[in-house]
């Protein structure tokens, strides 16, 4: 028998196929503590968002934009554009108020994000 073993590891192959396989579908712009914060592994919250640019939907990937327009990270996201631009700004406890549900206290969990310059 011939074992063949995966040349990375399953959350390296779903974050290169982030990177290169899935087209952006939109841009959420960020502000300078949340561009801080993705550099340094963390989710993206809605916190940090300071705007929307684009038609998307929930599962889909969009672009991270800083406030110059310089891509910094593309991720998956877990709200549409339209939830996006409601939560914006807004804490983690107050999505489900503003949308009356949550999918969860990221906008773009880190699992789903890739760095630009990674």
């Amino acid at each position: 028998h011939t074992l063949f073993l995966p040349s990375e590891s399953p959350l390296a192959a779903r974050r290169h196929w982030i990177a290169t396989s899935l087209s952006a579908r939109g841009a959420i712009i960020v502000d300078g503590g949340a561009a801080k914060a993705l550099r340094a592994g963390k989710n993206l919250l809605a916190a940090g968002i300071s705007g929307v640019d684009g038609s998307f939907k929930h599962g889909d990937a969009v672009r991270i934009l800083d406030a110059e327009g310089n891509e910094i990270a593309r991720g998956i996201t877990s709200y549409s554009a339209e939830e996006t631009r409601l939560i914006k700004g807004h804490s983690s406890q107050e999505i489900e108020t503003a949308l009356g549900y949550s999918r969860g206290n990221a906008v773009i969990h880190s699992d789903d994000l890739v760095i630009a310059d990674q």
